[in-house]
C-alpha cells in the first residue's frame, strides 16, 4: 500500500481557510498556490512549479505565508514544508516521482472523477481526511471531469 490514513480533519474550517485565501488572491485562478515560502520572499507564487528556475532549496520553503491558523497547525504537527494549494479542473498530471513522501488533504474532490494511481495502485482520497503517499514511487493525478478538484500538498522530511 503506497499510502496511509492519518487522521480526520475538520473539513469546514479548512475551507474558510481556503476561501480566505482565494479571496486575498483574486480573481486569478492559479493551479497552485503557496501556503509555505522562504524566508523574506511573500509571493504566494514563487515555489510553484518546479524549483530548477529558483535558486531555494525544498527544505527551505517553511514559513507560513497565510493567516490560516488550522490549516498551518496541521502542516507544522506534520512537519511539512513546501506546501501549496492544487488544483485542477480536467486534467492529468505528468507520471514522475517525488524526492519525498507528501501530505494530501483534499478540500474538495469528486472521488468518482478524482484518482490519484502510484504504481499499480489506484487511491480515492475523500475530503475530510488527511494522508501520508508515498510518492517516491511513479504517480500521477487525474481528474476526468470538469468539477474542481483542490488538496493541500506538503512536502514530508
Amino acid at each position: 500500500m503506497y499510502y496511509e490514513l492519518v487522521e480526520k480533519v475538520d473539513l469546514d474550517k479548512l475551507l474558510l481557510e481556503y476561501y480566505n485565501i482565494i479571496k486575498l488572491v483574486g480573481d486569478k485562478k492559479y493551479q497552485q498556490i503557496m501556503i509555505q515560502g522562504c524566508e523574506g520572499i511573500s509571493d504566494h507564487q514563487f515555489g510553484t512549479g518546479s524549483l530548477i528556475r529558483s535558486n531555494k532549496k525544498v527544505s527551505e520553503f517553511k514559513e507560513f505565508l497565510w493567516n490560516t491558523p488550522y490549516l498551518n497547525s496541521l502542516l507544522k504537527r506534520m512537519t511539512a514544508y513546501r506546501s501549496r494549494i492544487m488544483s485542477m479542473n480536467k486534467n492529468t498530471y505528468s507520471w514522475h516521482r517525488d524526492r519525498t513522501h507528501r501530505i494530501h488533504i483534499p478540500l474538495i474532490s469528486n472521488t468518482e472523477t478524482n484518482f490519484m494511481v502510484v504504481q499499480d495502485e489506484v487511491i480515492r482520497m475523500e475530503p475530510g481526511n488527511m494522508y501520508i503517499v508515498d510518492t517516491t514511487f511513479y504517480h500521477t493525478y487525474v481528474n476526468t471531469s470538469d468539477e474542481l478538484r483542490v488538496h493541500i500538498v506538503g512536502c514530508l522530511s
